[in-house]
């Protein structure tokens, strides 16, 4: 005959490990390192006299694969907020220019090109701005000039450019309207 259970004994020693499991379910497609892109470089196509007061229209696509940069415009107008560097380099010939480049109508930076000896001339300048969703950046002539001497041909290009440094993500993507 059997008798009473006794009290449970003291723990055994670990066992040998088993075997690998089967492999989990597929997870979620995640992001990729840097999924947040915005960049373009647009140039001239030729002697441009841009309406005083309005933005210089760049028509020759370098890049512009997000379309962040509207040619009918002549603005770049910001779909992810963040840090951006813009840069221009204008070819001038024949007469003295001032250009402008603006955020929201605002000027931003500056540059005067004093044309001198009848060959051609360079203006340039660039910026890094903080940007929210719905900012405008471009560039227009300065100090209501009608006539100035942007310039392109085969040889020599007037090119403005920008890209996103750093995205400003917040955590709520709604949150990533302009304010």
């Amino acid at each position: 005959p059997n008798g009473e259970p006794g009290e449970p004994g003291d723990e055994g020693p670990a066992g040998k490990r088993g075997f690998p499991g089967n492999p989990g379910l597929k997870g979620e497609s995640g992001e990729g390192s840097f999924p947040y892109q915005s960049a373009f470089s647009m140039g001239l196509t030729g002697q441009t006299t841009p309406a005083s007061g309005a933005p210089i229209r760049f028509l020759k696509t370098f890049y512009n694969e997000q379309h962040h940069y509207d040619d009918i415009s002549g603005k770049f107008r910001c779909a992810i907020s963040g840090i951006y560097y813009f840069t221009y380099h204008l070819t001038i010939n024949g007469k003295e220019t001032k250009v402008a480049m603006f955020k929201n109508g605002r000027t931003v930076a500056f540059t005067l090109d004093q044309f001198h000896n009848g060959n051609v001339d360079q203006a340039s300048g660039g910026v890094i701005l903080n940007l929210s969703v719905g900012d405008e950046v471009w560039l227009q002539l300065y100090d209501d000039i009608f006539d100035a001497g942007i310039y392109a041909d085969t040889n020599n290009d007037s090119t403005f450019s920008g890209f996103l440094l750093t995205p400003k993500i917040l955590s709520n993507p709604t949150d990533n309207r302009r304010r």
